[in-house]
This record gives structure tokens, sequence and C-alpha cells, in this order.
């Protein structure tokens, strides 16, 4: 996932395994709207989303929103630095 525009992916547990579940692409590189999903069997634990052009670091509004939603990891990706950075919340 690397664009101009912010994308976003449910980080899912799946047994032993991390894995991708919903994704989605916004329109523009500073918002993405993703509805919340993982494979049969899996359990959504955190958000993967991208900031273009900007830093590995989650806004108070990405830990917000994953508090909201009750998940435990945040993870932030800088595509053209190709740095991925993960927090707990």
């Amino acid at each position: 996932m690397s664009n101009k525009n912010e994308e976003a992916a449910t980080l899912c547990q799946m047994a032993n395994e991390l894995v991708f579940g919903t994704r989605a692409k916004g329109n523009d590189p500073y918002s993405v709207f993703l509805h919340i999903g993982c494979p049969q069997g899996g359990k959504p634990i955190g958000l993967y989303h991208t900031h273009p052009g900007g830093e590995p670091v989650p806004s108070e509004q990405d830990y917000a929103e994953a508090r909201r939603m009750k998940l435990s990891a945040l993870c932030v990706s800088v595509p053209e630095k190709k740095i991925t950075k993960c927090y707990r919340v």
C-alpha cells in the first residue's frame, strides 16, 4: 500500500499470525474512512494507515479512534521513506 492518498487497513489476529483485514483508500493525503473487518476467525486488534509525505507518528485523532474502537495497536507508514512504526494504544 503506497500512494499520494492516505490508505488504511484493519490489523487482524489470526491464530499466531497478524494479517490485514479490510482495506481502504482515501481521496486525499490527509484522511481515509475504514470499515473495521477481519477474515472469518480473525479478531481486529489494530489499525494500519499511511501518512504520505509526513511522519510515522500517530496523531491524537488516530489514538482517539483506536481507543473508541477498543483496539490495542496503531501502525503508521510513510511510503516515500519506506518506514513503518507501530505503537500500543
